[in-house]
């Protein structure tokens, strides 16, 4: 997955294997955009927290899942130590805009 779309709902559109891929892009558009900004990620001390609202239809319950394709980016980016976080996976049937996978 090359592209994050809006319209989707995960569970009715899209799979969760799709849904995790989606976590993942968005983590890597985060780290990017974090980079952009401290010009080096050897910048960051520690990923803290996470907190992902997942687009999906409602009784789905694998919200969780969808998450740690985020959540293990960051370990593999940060290492142990570092990359491992506190994190909270909300399920929201609708949001604004209807994206996958908003970032707090």
């Amino acid at each position: 997955m090359s592209a994050i779309s809006s319209g989707t709902n995960i569970g009715r559109d899209l799979t969760v294997e799709q849904g995790i891929a989606s976590a993942r892009l968005v983590a890597i558009n985060l780290l990017a955009m974090a980079r952009a900004e401290l010009g080096s990620l050897d910048h960051v001390a520690r990923v803290v927290r996470l907190a992902g609202y997942v687009n999906s239809v409602p009784g789905f319950a694998e919200a969780p899942a969808v998450l740690n394709g985020a959540s293990t980016l960051l370990i593999d980016v940060f290492g142990e130590e570092l990359g491992t976080h506190a994190r909270i996976a909300l399920y929201q049937p609708d949001l604004p805009r209807e994206p996958r996978l908003p970032r707090n």
